[in-house]
């Protein structure tokens, strides 16, 4: 049996309960699979080179790399967050700034009686002349 083999008996026959498998060197040409179903208990050392081959879930293979796509997503969504209220109020106090204020705005309102004083006060009396000054190109 050959590595692919024994890959695909540990992982498709046994109902995913295969924890590792090993190819297994007969001499004299034959060759053969070991699995392991549960812990890893009857393991041995040999002199020659061979492999074991570990089955482990995906979870927990790749646990830290779902916590770093976790991070990364929230980080970046606060950072746009952040980004967009710092517009937010950039904008607002431009808004406020133009706009004009209402205790500042100077009221052109005034009644009939105070128009007729300024008036009075203001007209040249009988036979006194007005002088304007003006600009203009010479």
């Amino acid at each position: 049996m050959s590595l692919a083999e024994c890959k695909k008996e540990c992982n498709l026959k046994r109902n995913c309960s295969c924890t590792a498998y090993a190819n297994l060197d007969v001499r004299n040409g034959g060759s053969g699979c070991l699995l392991w179903f549960g812990n890893l208990t009857d393991i041995r050392d040999f002199e020659e080179n061979q492999d074991l081959y570990i089955r482990i879930a995906m979870t927990e293979s790749t646990g830290s790399s779902k916590k770093r796509k976790i991070i990364l997503v929230l980080l970046t969504s606060v950072g746009v967050v952040l980004v967009g209220l710092t517009l937010a109020v950039l904008l607002y106090g431009y808004k406020k700034k133009i706009s004009p204020r209402a205790g500042n705005a100077t009221s052109s309102h005034y009644n009939m009686s105070q128009l007729e004083k300024l008036k009075k006060a203001y007209m040249p009396t009988q036979g006194s002349t007005i002088y304007l000054r003006t600009f203009g190109l010479i």
